[in-house]
């Protein structure tokens, strides 16, 4: 278990520093989450603390499924949407099989997070402004400006 020492959330930028480091084994690319979902990962260490890459950061992206209909997504942190806390699920066909309150959860398919931890639901479904394509909006499982502890994946085993 590790405390959130420090957080900065700007329009694009949203990090916090953890109290643990390379001291206790942590690495660059390991996943963060609480027992309510992901919440980012590991992008650099010191020796006794490490800095944490949320998930609404516009640089997060993240191979997701959907819990209901096992849809292959991409979740990706945006702009516009970090100001309210939310994420953007991008690239989708306008009659996509999408509803309200769907679960979102890793698919596991990059090897760098686990499979099935939950990272939000689905707030609502819109069209692109351009008409081609529809986005969703995704609500975390865990509010990021409300962290106090998480915990590091360090290990998982890879099951199909």
């Amino acid at each position: 278990m590790c405390s959130v020492v420090s957080t900065i959330t700007s329009g694009y930028t949203s990090t916090f520093t953890i109290n643990r480091g390379s001291i206790d084994g942590i690495e660059v690319g390991d996943c963060v989450m609480t027992d309510a979902g992901f919440v980012g990962y590991i992008s650099s260490v010191a020796l006794r603390s490490a800095e944490v890459i949320t998930l609404i950061n516009i640089d997060t992206k993240l191979a997701c499924i959907v819990s209901r209909t096992r849809e292959t997504v991409v979740v990706e942190g945006d702009f516009v949407l970090a100001s309210d806390g939310c994420l953007k699920m991008p690239y989708l066909k306008n009659d996509v099989d999408l509803q309200t309150g769907d679960i979102i959860e890793t698919s596991g398919a990059t090897e760098l997070f686990p499979k099935g931890i939950i990272v939000g639901t689905v707030k609502a479904v819109r069209r692109e402004d351009h008409g081609i394509s529809s986005y969703a909006v995704i609500e975390p499982a865990v509010d990021i400006e409300k962290l106090h502890t998480v915990f590091v994946v360090k290990d998982f085993e890879i099951t199909e």
